[in-house]
C-alpha cells in the first residue's frame, strides 16, 4: 500500500510540473465496458472572470457507449471555446463515431468515422475513416493492456482561406495509426489510464504524430469522480504560412469533474 502512495503521488506531481494548452489526436478508445446496455459520461466546465480581465472559457465533452455481446459501438464529441476581451483564443470541436466486433476473446475489429475543427491550430477541416484491428491482454486482475493497429484515409485541410474539397481522391492521404492503452485500478476508487497513439504517413514515415494522454482518477461514489489528466501531443509537420507558425509540441494538464450515468 506505501508503494501505491508514493506511486500516485508521483504520478500527480510529474503531471502537474509541465503544462500548456493543446489539442490534436484525442484518445477516442473504447470505455471497456463488459456487461450489455448503454452507459455514458458527461463533463462541462465554465469559467467567467470580469473586472480587469473579462474572459469567459466554456468546455464541454460526452462519452456514450453501447454493447451487445460482440458488438460494441462508442461515439465521442467535444467543444470549447474561449474569448479574452472580446477576441476568441480558442475555438475547436471533435466529433467521432467507433464501431467494434469481438473475433476472438482477446482480438477485437474495428472501425471508425472522425471529424475536427481547430481555429488556432490552423486546422479548418480534418475527416477519417479506417478499419483495423486491437488485441488485448489482462495479466493481472487489476492491470489491462490494449495493442491496436488501424489504417486510416485522412482529408486535412489547414489555412483560413483554403477550400474544403472531396472530390478527387489525390486529395486525401494515407496514414497508419498504432496505439497502447494501459489501464491500472490501483485501488477500488483510484484507477490509472494511459494511451500513446503513434499515426506515421504511409507514403512518408518523416510524417509523424505522437499523443501521450494519462489520466487520474478517484471516485467519490458510483456517479461522480475527478480526474486529473496530462497530455502531450507531437506533429513532424504542423502547418506554417506567411504569416503563422503552429508549434510542433503541446501539453495540456486538466483537471474534469465527471458525472457518470
Amino acid at each position: 500500500m506505501k508503494n501505491r502512495i508514493v506511486l500516485i503521488g508521483a504520478i500527480v506531481m510529474g503531471a502537474l510540473i509541465t503544462s500548456t494548452p493543446a489539442l490534436a489526436i484525442v484518445n477516442v478508445l473504447p470505455t471497456g465496458q463488459s456487461e450489455d446496455g448503454f452507459s455514458g459520461k458527461l463533463s462541462t466546465s465554465v469559467t467567467w472572470r470580469t473586472g480587469n480581465t473579462d474572459l469567459l472559457q466554456l468546455a464541454a465533452s460526452t462519452n456514450a457507449a453501447y454493447h451487445q455481446g460482440k458488438h460494441g459501438v462508442l461515439f465521442k464529441a467535444q467543444v470549447t471555446y474561449g474569448s479574452k476581451s472580446s477576441d476568441v483564443y480558442i475555438a475547436r470541436t471533435f466529433e467521432h463515431l467507433r464501431y467494434r466486433f469481438a473475433v476472438l476473446d482477446w482480438l477485437t475489429a474495428e472501425t471508425l468515422l472522425q471529424h475536427q475543427y481547430d481555429m488556432f491550430k490552423k486546422l479548418k477541416f480534418r475527416a477519417l475513416v479506417g478499419g483495423g484491428m486491437a488485441a488485448s491482454w489482462q495479466p493481472l486482475d487489476d492491470l489491462s493492456l490494449v495493442l491496436g493497429s488501424t489504417y486510416l484515409l485522412e482529408r486535412e485541410v489547414e489555412g483560413e482561406d483554403a477550400e474544403i474539397t472531396l472530390s478527387s481522391f489525390s486529395d486525401f492521404d494515407h496514414r497508419w495509426s498504432n496505439y497502447l492503452q494501459l489501464g491500472w485500478n490501483i485501488t477500488e476508487t483510484i484507477g490509472l489510464k494511459s494511451t500513446t497513439f503513434l499515426q506515421p504517413k504511409l507514403t512518408d514515415f518523416g510524417d509523424l504524430r505522437i499523443h501521450s494522454e494519462n489520466g487520474l482518477t478517484v471516485k467519490a461514489n458510483d456517479v461522480f469522480s475527478i480526474t486529473v489528466s496530462f497530455t502531450a501531443t507531437y506533429d513532424s509537420e504542423p502547418y506554417s504560412d506567411e504569416n503563422t507558425d503552429v508549434e510542433s509540441l503541446d501539453t495540456n494538464l486538466k483537471t474534469t469533474l465527471g458525472f457518470n450515468f
